[in-house]
């Protein structure tokens, strides 16, 4: 899909997450997990380390997981909702503040003229879009799709609604999670490398690295993008 043969079928879409791949989020919403559960202090570390290993899984289920498998407590629906909301203030207004990784508004700019540009994120769809539009990037995406949802079946709804074969799209996320969804759909899949990456993907020679969209642009060949589909 990157720099492909002429015989090869052409890249019509590209779907990002958001966190760590268009906006350099990540340790934003790590930092909003340490102030919602610093009444754990003995336990802060396990559940840090159970956020930052499940990138791209809905805060949700993260919270469901850390009081079953974690603390050991029951949550009940008031709690659950306070979570929800709490975490929703912390994190939203950091990141709506940081900066974009580098390339990601040129990228955006430039391909969505010839390609659809599709968002699927951990973030709940409503809030995911709200950043988008804020940050003034959802001019140039086609779609923008988050929890409750799993990142695995939103993509397999992508490739159906939108008539597209699994060679002429490429994911490009950064955690375990992205790389599931494409596996699972069989399409190709770029990781993007940060600090909070999985140590994995460091190891693996199979696996297609970028540090920024900067260098995702300089991969794709623009005469392999054809003219995106009007929906």
């Amino acid at each position: 899909m990157v720099h492909n043969s002429a015989s090869e079928r052409m890249l019509r879409a590209i779907i990002f997450d958001l966190d760590g791949v268009l906006l350099e989020s990540t340790e934003a919403k790590t930092l909003a997990f340490r102030k919602l559960f610093a009444d754990y202090p003995q336990r802060l570390s396990e559940i840090i380390a159970y956020h930052e290993s499940h990138g791209g899984v809905s805060r949700f289920e993260k919270f469901r997981h850390i009081y079953a498998q974690i603390l050991r407590e029951p949550l009940s629906a008031e709690r659950f909702a306070w979570l929800c909301t709490r975490y929703s203030e912390l994190a939203l207004s950091t990141v709506l503040n940081v900066p974009l990784v580098p390339g990601a508004a040129e990228f955006l700019r430039e391909f969505h003229r010839h390609m659809l540009l599709f968002v699927v994120s951990g973030t709940p769809t409503g809030e995911l879009q709200d950043i988008l539009d804020r940050r003034g990037l959802m001019p140039y995406v086609q779609k923008a799709f988050g929890s409750p949802g799993s990142k695995p079946e939103i993509v397999a709804m992508i490739l159906s609604e939108w008539s597209l074969a699994c060679s002429d799209v490429l994911l490009v996320g950064d955690s375990d999670t992205d790389l599931d969804a494409a596996e699972q759909n069989g399409i190709p899949f770029i990781g993007r490398v940060h600090p909070g990456s999985p140590d994995s993907w460091r190891e693996r020679s199979d696996l297609t690295t970028i540090k920024d969209l900067a260098e995702l642009r300089a991969r794709v060949d623009i005469s392999t993008v054809s003219r995106k589909s009007v929906r």
